[in-house]
């Protein structure tokens, strides 16, 4: 369904923990266009924590992702991750402890990446192979790297473009 928001009562008091999960592996996976979740948290997930894919106007907003387990191969790789989307805005967003990027947008284009946390994660904000993104008024601590972009050869989208990290 087009034009879903989530929105919970706040990061710390709405949380989807997935700790449970026996199968599958996205905590949450978006195939619509026009979704925004608000106010929540989603936590110990197998898979990413929320995975918009070829989604148009994606947004994520005060919405943290987390992993607790010690055994950091039981955390899913990535945080935030959209990939082949258009218009993507995270937003004062949080990702702690992802086995890859905490914010990852990969193939994508028109993004905004702004006031928003990562660490304890290999990287803490990835754009890859992406056209427009404007990154900024962030923090990265913790992790292997901060802050990543390049393009990456043989993906659908070849190439990318115009990103400002500021």
């Amino acid at each position: 369904v087009n034009g879903v928001t989530i929105v919970g009562a706040g990061q710390d008091e709405t949380v989807l923990d997935f700790v449970d999960q026996s199968e599958g592996g996205n905590g949450i996976k978006v195939v619509a266009d026009g979704v925004t979740f608000r106010d929540l948290q989603v936590k110990n997930t197998p898979g990413d924590g929320i995975r918009g894919d070829q989604v148009d106007d994606i947004t994520f907003e005060r919405v943290t992702v987390q992993w607790e387990a010690a055994d950091l191969t039981t955390h899913g790789a990535y945080g935030l991750y959209p990939v082949g989307c258009n218009n993507v805005s995270i937003l004062e967003s949080t990702v702690i402890g992802s086995r890859d990027a905490g914010h990852y947008v990969g193939q994508s284009t028109h993004i905004v990446v702004r006031d928003s946390v990562a660490f304890q994660n290999v990287a803490g904000v990835e754009i890859e192979n992406s056209y427009d993104a404007w990154v900024f008024d962030n923090e990265a601590y913790e992790n292997t790297a901060g802050l990543l972009v390049f393009d990456l050869p043989g993906l659908e989208q070849g190439d990318g473009g115009n990103t400002r990290f500021y």
